[in-house]
C-alpha cells in the first residue's frame, strides 16, 4: 500500500513538471514574507576650518629681522613690505634699504667671482694633459728630470713618457738624464737608496726603467725622499740648467737637505687640487725655479717679499722669516 502510494505521487509530480517544463519543480518556501531592509542615509558631518590668521604687525618685523640676519635679504624685505602695509613704521624702512644695499652687493660680488672663475677655468690646463702642456710651453733647456715613481704617480708618468719619446728618438741632447725616487723606507740620507738614475736612449729603455722602478717602491709613508731625487739628479749631470721634478703633492720627508740643490727646480704637482704643500713654494723659491699645480705656473716666487701672500687655488700662503707659510 506504501509503495502504491509513492507510485501515484510521483506520477502527479512528473505529469505537472511535463505540462510546463520551463516552470521547474516549485521552490520550496519557509512560509516568511521578505520584507526589504529600508536604505539608512548617513548624515554628512562638516568641520569646518577656521582660516590661517594673517600675521600681524609685530610679526611681521620680527620675522622680516630673523631673515635679515639670515642673510636672506628677499624674504626679509618681502616680510618689512608686508608690515608697511599695515602701518608705517621707519625701521621697516630702514631696513629694506639696508637689505636692498646688501642684496645688490653679493649679487654684484658672485658676478664677480663668476667672471673670475670663468677666465681661471679657461687658462687652466686640463690634468689629463697637464704634464705635456707645461713641458711644452716651459721649454728649459739641458734639463734633467725628476719623477716620482710610487704608486699615486702611475698615470702622469705615462704622460712623462708620451712627452719624452719623440725627443728620445729625436736624440735631444736637452734631456740632460733622468732620475727616479721610488721612497726610502728606512728614510736614510742616502742618495743611492730610493734613487735610479739613467740616460734614455730608446723609448722601451725608459719604459722598462719606469716599470722596474715603480715595482721597488715601498709605499710605507706618504712623505718621499723628492730631495735625494734632485741632489742625484745634480750629482750625475752636473752641466744641467734646471732639474725638472714631477711629483705628487706629499711633503718630502728629506727637505732638510733642501739648501744643497743650486739648481733651479721646476715643481710640476701632479693629483687631485687639494691644498698645495708649502715646502714645494719654498723649494722654487729657494732655487729660482716655479711651481706647476693643478693647471696653473706659479713663477718668480723668489721675487717675494715679507708679508706677501700669494693665493693657489682657496688656499693662501704669506712669506714669513723668508719662507711661504699657509695661512688657512
Amino acid at each position: 500500500m506504501k509503495a502504491l502510494f509513492t507510485f501515484f505521487t510521483l506520477a502527479i509530480i512528473t505529469s505537472g513538471y511535463a505540462q510546463n517544463p520551463r516552470e521547474g519543480l516549485p521552490v520550496p518556501t519557509t512560509g516568511r514574507t521578505n520584507i526589504p531592509f529600508p536604505s539608512v542615509r548617513i548624515p554628512t558631518v562638516f568641520n569646518p576650518t577656521s582660516e590661517a590668521k594673517a600675521p600681524d604687525f609685530n610679526q611681521l618685523i620680527a620675522t622680516g629681522d630673523y631673515y635679515f640676519n639670515q642673510k636672506r635679504y628677499s624674504d626679509a624685505i618681502d616680510n618689512y613690505t608686508k608690515a608697511l602695509d599695515q602701518r608705517a613704521d621707519q625701521h621697516a624702512k630702514d631696513q629694506i634699504l639696508r637689505a636692498e644695499a646688501l642684496q645688490a652687493r653679493e649679487e654684484k660680488e658672485k658676478a664677480l667671482r663668476t667672471e673670475e672663475e670663468r677666465k681661471a677655468e679657461a687658462t687652466r690646463i686640463p690634468q689629463a694633459e697637464f704634464i705635456s702642456r707645461t713641458l711644452t710651453d716651459n721649454p728649459w733647456r739641458n734639463a734633467a728630470f725628476v719623477c716620482d715613481v710610487t704608486g699615486s704617480m702611475d698615470k702622469y708618468n705615462d704622460q712623462t713618457l708620451a712627452w719624452l719619446k719623440p725627443r728620445i728618438e729625436a736624440g735631444d741632447s736637452s734631456i740632460q738624464g733622468v732620475v727616479l725616487f721610488n721612497d726610502n723606507e728606512d728614510h736614510e740620507i742616502n742618495m743611492l737608496r730610493g734613487t735610479h738614475s739613467f740616460v734614455p736612449t730608446t723609448y722601451e729603455e725608459a719604459t722598462q726603467r719606469f716599470r722596474d722602478a715603480r715595482k721597488e717602491s715601498h709605499g710605507y709613508d706618504v712623505n718621499e725622499n723628492n730631495i735625494q731625487g734632485l741632489l742625484r739628479a745634480q750629482q750625475d749631470y752636473p752641466s744641467c740648467e734646471n732639474l725638472i721634478m714631477i711629483n705628487d703633492n706629499n711633503e718630502p720627508w728629506d727637505f732638510s737637505l733642501a739648501s744643497q740643490v743650486t739648481k733651479p727646480v721646476h715643481v710640476i704637482i701632479c693629483g687631485p687640487p687639494a691644498a698645495l704643500e708649502a715646502a714645494f713654494l719654498n723649494l722654487a723659491r729657494m732655487t729660482k725655479g716655479s711651481v706647476h699645480f693643478n693647471g696653473r705656473s706659479y713663477k718668480d716666487l723668489d721675487t717675494y717679499t715679507e708679508g706677501t701672500t700669494l693665493k693657489v687655488n682657496n688656499t693662501t700662503y704669506v712669506v714669513r722669516d723668508g719662507k711661504f707659510v699657509r695661512t688657512n
